[in-house]
């Protein structure tokens, strides 16, 4: 028995006399919810945290920092977060399954994955083109000019859908199943998209980075020449990361600045980027993710 007050206190039982134990000074424990084979422990100025079964206490990720949150496990395991201020938030319960499987679509390698604005599950395979999981059922979705359907990429552009193809082919579904398409030159293998705060639509593939311009072509940017992008994110401040096989590139109309192995990075070859409050987070594909905070890098395998 636990009991949640101005500590967290663990209650004990021996005949007809009851200890209570001062486990953790968590300051004003608000609720407590059991879930994922813990108890998440709500608090008035410390956050959230999570009692694990070896009694292990760990503090959790909130949404916008909050300090002061309140806890509740739905009947689903969904667990909802209550904040001071800031909203209110769920975070839905792991789950593994399965779609599809051997001797269907889904047999191939499954290389990109979003939800759309409805929260259906779009799905890009190599090479048996794409499918969308809608109300629990798996279908095809059939484009013009992509016979091989080898998809590499998926992004989320508001309401509508782009999917990026091997062939340099560059679909947008909106809602309604209207098709807008382009093809870019020299069959570049499409990578990654992002539509930046000012609306222009930028293009990574295995021939470098492109900027879609007002007219509606897309024009390649001579720095990325020869330059293989896999992933475009917005950076904090202004600008674009790019990952690459040449690093990660700060990007601002000029690149200002590289982090590659020169840098401590253990491989050149970058796959994914994050930049949260404690550093740049930047994965590698065969040298594990590297955490550059205050100009020092730590890497993890």
């Amino acid at each position: 028995l636990w009991l949640a007050g101005p500590k967290l206190w663990r209650v004990e039982a021996a005949g007809e006399r009851v200890a209570f134990v001062a486990e953790w000074p968590i300051a004003n424990v608000l609720h407590a919810a059991r879930g994922d084979g813990g108890t998440w422990l709500g608090s008035e100025f410390d956050g959230l945290w999570r009692l694990d079964a070896e009694r292990r206490l760990t503090v959790q990720e909130t949404p916008m920092q909050a300090r002061k949150v309140a806890v509740l496990e739905d009947a689903r395991g969904t667990l909802w977060l209550g904040t001071d201020g800031f909203g209110l938030f769920r975070r839905p319960r792991a789950q593994v399954g399965g779609i599809g499987g051997p001797g269907t679509a889904l047999a191939s390698p499954t290389m990109a994955m979003t939800y759309d604005m409805a929260g259906q599950l779009w799905i890009g395979t190599l090479c048996a083109g794409l499918h969308l999981l809608r109300a629990g059922r798996l279908q095809s979705v059939a484009l013009p000019g992509t016979d091989r359907g080898c998809v590499w990429s998926l992004y989320r552009d508001g309401d509508a859908m782009l999917v990026g193809y091997d062939n340099g082919y560059i679909a947008r579904i909106a809602p309604d199943g209207s098709i807008q398409h382009w093809e870019l030159p020299g069959e570049t293998r499409l990578r990654a998209f992002l539509r930046d705060v000012d609306g222009t639509l930028y293009v990574g593939g295995t021939l470098g980075l492109y900027r879609r311009l007002r007219d509606g072509r897309f024009q390649r940017e001579e720095a990325f020449d020869r330059t293989e992008v896999s992933t475009i994110v917005a950076a904090r401040g202004g600008g674009l990361w790019i990952g690459s096989d040449q690093g990660a590139l700060r990007w601002r109309g000029r690149i200002e600045q590289r982090i590659d192995t020169a840098s401590g990075l253990a491989s050149r070859f970058v796959r994914s980027i994050y930049e949260a409050d404690d550093g740049l987070w930047i994965g590698t594909y065969g040298g594990g993710f590297s955490l550059l905070a205050d100009e020092r890098m730590r890497t993890y395998t």
